[in-house]
């Protein structure tokens, strides 16, 4: 009897292991998993403090107390260095990993029907394999290495069309098998059935406003095609990815021998969602407490697309507004995205009297030129348009204004080594240009290249690690819009935001972490260099500390507390005390 397509139900679940690759690893503002505590005393005391704090209603009160600062020859901020450093508050992440899992297939294809070696042999002077498409029939004689004249027993003609199976699996054929037919071996004449597995009928179902143009993710799976895992993942993840859908793909036996009924339901998740978080993560002449809420409306005038807005207010009165929309412009994956955003601050302390804005207007197109369980690569294309004043009572400082283009290549891969882990990171490319009325500003035409990599490793008892480098070079000067800065609460955490900024620099961070249950400690270290450039001398920074993070429901918070290694005192803020702790807690809807 031969074998045939059985229901498969094709999932999307969590990726194995201890590892939770739907999260950005280096985003300190959401959850992650940390490690186990150094000392029991360390860890609960943490717990208990952030429990108490948050039974109580006074976690706000906690971030709104953990900016005590001095002043003397401080760093004035910008509009440039403001919204350079707000918008690195959120870190680029790894694509959603959903582990595709095709329920009722075994690794094994022969399980179920062992048969013990032993048995009567037979010479095969000739082996035919019919029923091939995908691989010629001299490539799968070259697989199963017979040669003319071998004898097998029963178990061992079984073991050839197994490795014909193995072979087709380890290419990407989840569902084809191959058989030995029923026939008298005469004359050493041995025939092997593959059947390859193909489509039947491919369809969605649903509600029909949403099954109707999620078909034409599906147009690459057609009716009679080999069913190969590559294009089947890249399609129904696609699908998934967009803002607002669910996509549970299943497939059930076709009419036809040897095929499957592709039935991929299609619903619609969330309408609309949000979050709700307070931190101190921002610069103290500014504001270091903030509030901000993200608000996003999903489906909003078409299939997939995105409105999304946000709104940030600090404790002295900076306030950001942003609204974007995004949205398919294919069924292949291309997606194109605008953003607005207008910033208002106003410095308090050493620097008051200084106001200004930021203005940035963006157009990007992004790409997966790869969609996978295992691999992504997305290509980014951006151009960006930012329009800075600052001034002094009401006088004007400096109005700067930029235009840039960035090319970007954002990749992520999961694999098994040492038990399980995940490489991610970027390389892009900017070419601009900046103007500024202020008299020896930086002015022309810039390039800059900036590189990120990562490592997220699991370890054992729950634990994991993380290591992660990040630089940035340009050989023209840059404004403060365009620079890098080593210290905040992505970078070197033991100095403030906006610390050590140069248009050449790099910073390296290490994490230790305990991954089990929703309080996840961990120790970190941070190192940062920036080169010297004509505007700032050459610093190297670095700073050691602990924190927890914790996720009950939607709630999330974290707290870490950093002391500085090598660098010396702080010189954007010289009222920063030793250690600095950074603490935020949010709210998903």
């Amino acid at each position: 009897m031969s074998p045939d397509i059985t229901a498969t139900q094709i999932q999307f679940l969590p990726h194995p292991a201890a590892l939770d690759l739907t999260q950005d690893p280096r985003s300190m503002t959401q959850q992650s998993t940390s490690i186990r505590p150094i000392a029991s005393r360390f860890k609960k005391l943490a717990v208990s403090a952030v429990l108490c704090a948050t039974a109580l209603g006074v976690v706000p009160a906690v971030i709104l107390g953990l900016s005590v600062q001095s002043a003397q020859a401080q760093t004035r901020p910008s509009a440039g260095s403001l919204i350079r450093e707000t918008a690195q508050t959120a870190a680029s992440h790894p694509q959603k990993a959903n582990q595709m899992a095709l329920s009722g297939r075994t690794d094994d294809p022969s399980a179920g029907r062992r048969v013990s070696p032993g048995d009567a042999t037979v010479a095969i002077k000739t082996l035919r394999i019919q029923g091939t498409s995908v691989f010629s029939e001299a490539a799968l004689l070259t697989v199963l290495g017979h040669k003319p004249g071998a004898r097998y027993d029963m178990a061992g003609l079984l073991a050839l069309a197994d490795r014909i199976t193995a072979h087709y699996r380890h290419e990407g054929y989840s569902f084809a098998r191959a058989y030995l037919p029923k026939q008298e071996v005469t004359g050493g004449r041995l025939t092997i059935t593959v059947l390859e597995g193909r489509y039947g009928t491919v369809r969605t179902s649903g509600e029909e406003t949403l099954a109707r143009p999620a078909a034409a993710f599906l147009k690459t799976l057609k009716s009679y095609d080999v069913i190969a895992q590559s294009p089947l993942e890249r399609a129904t993840l696609l699908l998934g990815d967009l803002p607002g859908i669910t996509a549970f793909p299943v497939l059930r036996p076709g009419s036809a021998r040897g095929t499957g009924d592709l039935d991929v339901a299609v619903s619609r998740s969330k309408r609309w969602d949000g979050t709700f978080s307070l931190d101190n993560h921002g610069n103290r002449y500014a504001g270091s407490n903030r509030g901000r809420i993200n608000l996003a409306l999903n489906g909003f005038v078409a299939f997939g697309d995105r409105l999304s807005m946000a709104l940030l207010r600090s404790d002295k009165g900076m306030t950001l507004g942003e609204i974007g929309y995004g949205f398919a412009l294919t069924s292949s994956g291309l997606r194109a995205e605008t953003k607005l955003s207008h910033n208002f601050y106003a410095l308090e302390s050493s620097f008051e009297g200084f106001e200004g804005t930021a203005e940035t207007a963006s157009v990007a197109l992004h790409y997966p030129l790869k969609r996978s369980v295992q691999t992504n690569l997305t290509v980014s294309i951006e151009g960006k348009h930012d329009r800075l004043t600052d001034t002094l009572n009401g006088a004007s400082v400096d109005n700067k204004t930029s235009k840039a283009g960035t090319a970007r290549l954002q990749f992520d891969h999961r694999d098994a080594w040492l038990g399980a882990g995940q490489t991610f990171g970027s390389i892009g490319l900017h070419l601009g240009d900046i103007s500024s009325t202020a008299a020896n500003a930086v002015q022309g035409s810039f390039r800059k290249l900036d590189v990120s990599v990562a490592r997220l490793q699991a370890l054992p008892s729950g634990f994991e690690a993380l290591a992660s480098a990040n630089l940035q070079h340009s050989p023209n000067p840059l404004n403060s819009a365009q620079q890098i800065s080593l210290g905040g609460v992505t970078k070197v955490r033991a100095y403030p935001a906006g610390e050590a900024s140069a248009t050449s620099g790099a910073i390296l961070q290490a994490e230790l972490r305990y991954t089990r249950g929703p309080y996840n400690p961990f120790v970190f270290y941070d190192a940062g260099k920036i080169k010297a450039d004509g505007q700032e001398p050459a610093r190297s920074l670095s700073g050691y500390g602990v924190g927890l993070r914790i996720t009950q429901g939607p709630f999330k918070g974290a707290i870490s507390v950093a002391w500085k290694g090598a660098g010396g005192a702080a010189q954007s803020d010289t009222r920063q005390s030793d250690p600095t702790i950074w603490a935020n807690i949010s709210y998903a809807f």
